[in-house]
């Protein structure tokens, strides 16, 4: 068995961290299928989340674009065309069988490892388990239980799985999960796998509300909803739709903060997308090993004290790299707001207006995001500032996977994330506009440099000192 984890994103992703570290030794694959705005038209509410994401760098993310329609039926549609592309991508992949789950669903490692042993043992071809729910807080179950399923573990057969609501489906459950074939379906009793539900349990409830298939359908009171779910206290009454229900206080099986009951929590969400938090990768890439390696080389008898300015640092990973390593490091980043005072959220145009004394300066993955005139005024400004010792290290996307022309504008649609504008260069064509202003130290075009995930792009690093022959910058 190969089995791929496919998660549905959307909101309560505060919570997908910590459902991944649930179920990661016991899956081989995780793909997390998001979208930027809800299946009712609904934007996101965090400008950084699609940044995060990519940051996060949890699994194999592709993005759903919903088609909103004007039926009863288009969030059960969306969902389950969402979930279908993350199947068709797991089948891609390789894998034989695929679970889908949600953000705020987790599940007890070892019971899952017993489940998934008898699904091989027996070769059950689709398979459901009950679940418990949980509201506000992870401490918080809700009794009696709910009698409903969840679908677990389903294979994965080209030509033979079909997504609909099949009506003969053995269970209750979710009909944008339901899957055939199921002639040998395995229910799983609750003693034996069950399914913890976080579904109240978020820091933002009202997105719940507004966005969820059901509770759409439903004119609420919003403002009242969040005073009534923020002041509940075990044996008051719940809000809709969980009224006839009460709390049995349990364990935190899953360690999950408090602070993720505390509806519409602002400083929260700074924190959230901002901190370096210890589920955001934070190793450093391969450009900066290889970068801070020639720089000790290049600076042996003045490594003490360099200046570095790290230009699109992203969440910081390579700022932090060469700062613990004893270069004092900026980094810059116009799109991601950090709180480390290390990272300024500015234009680099600007901040290198006002900060003119650097002795590196270092771009990843930067340049082939910016329009050519901006990357032309970029170079000057570098160029004029630069010293006789100081040096310029770039590594960005090669125009060679897309035909090896001098250049090429597109919109690119990576492994991660939306389509964004890229303009790729070729080697020749980089090296002449770099001759302009600095002489080429080294310069490397190849695969094997940047791999991310099944993606192996070619790419082109180079090392620039000033080019002191020059009598006038050039542009």
């Amino acid at each position: 068995m190969k089995l791929a984890a496919i998660y549905n994103v959307f909101d309560a992703e505060e919570l997908l961290t910590h459902s991944i570290r649930s179920i990661k030794e016991v899956v081989d694959v995780i793909i997390i299928v998001y979208q930027n705005v809800s299946n009712y038209g609904e934007p996101h509410i965090n400008p950084n989340f699609e940044e995060w994401l990519r940051e996060l760098d949890a699994g194999i993310l592709l993005i759903y674009e919903p088609k909103i329609i004007n039926s009863p039926l288009n969030g059960e549609i969306n969902e389950r065309a969402k979930r279908a592309m993350g199947a068709r991508k797991a089948l891609a992949a390789g894998c034989t069988h695929y679970l889908f789950v949600d953000c705020d669903e987790f599940y007890d490692k070892n019971q899952f490892a017993r489940a998934k042993e008898i699904i091989i043992a027996n070769d059950h071809d689709s398979s459901a388990c009950l679940l418990n729910t949980y509201y506000k807080k992870a401490t918080y179950k809700l009794v009696p239980n709910e009698t409903y399923y969840v679908p677990f573990i389903c294979k994965l057969q080209e030509g033979l799985t079909k997504f609909a609501n099949h009506p003969a489906y053995p269970v209750p459950a979710d009909p944008s999960r339901k899957a055939s074939p199921f002639d040998n379906f395995k229910k799983f009793a609750r003693e034996d796998l069950i399914m913890h539900h976080y579904t109240m349990v978020r820091t933002n409830i009202i997105t719940k509300f507004k966005n969820h298939s059901g509770l759409k359908k439903i004119n609420f009171n919003y403002d009242k909803i969040l005073e009534d779910f923020n002041n509940f206290e075990p044996g008051d009454k719940m809000i809709y739709p969980f009224e006839k229900y009460s709390i049995e206080i349990v364990e935190n099986y899953f360690n999950i903060p408090d602070e993720f009951g505390k509806a519409q929590n602002n400083s929260y969400w700074r924190q959230f997308y901002s901190e370096k938090k210890e589920n955001i990768k934070m190793e450093p890439t391969k450009f900066a090993v290889f970068s801070y390696n020639y720089i000790k080389t290049h600076f042996k008898k003045n490594f003490n004290n360099l200046r570095m300015i790290d230009i699109g640092c992203g969440n910081g990973r390579d700022v932090f790299f060469f700062r613990e390593n004893g270069i004092e490091t900026i980094g810059v980043d116009a799109n991601f707001s950090h709180e480390s005072e290390h990272i300024l959220k500015e234009d680099i145009l600007e901040m290198l207006d006002r900060e003119k004394d650097h002795d590196i300066y270092y771009a990843r993955f930067f340049l082939h995001t910016i329009p050519e005139s901006k990357l032309d005024d970029l170079l000057l400004k570098i160029s004029q500032q630069m010293s006789t010792n100081s040096i310029f290290l770039f590594e960005t996307r090669s125009s060679r996977d897309h035909g090896n022309t001098d250049k090429r504008v597109t919109n690119f649609r990576g492994p991660v994330g939306d389509k964004h504008y890229r303009i790729l260069y070729s080697r020749t064509y980089l090296e002449n506009k770099m001759s302009n202003n600095f002489r080429v130290l080294y310069v490397d075009e190849n695969v094997g440099l940047a791999p991310y995930k099944t993606e192996d792009p070619t790419v082109i690093r180079m090392i620039l000192e000033k080019n002191e022959n020059t009598d006038k910058y050039k542009k």
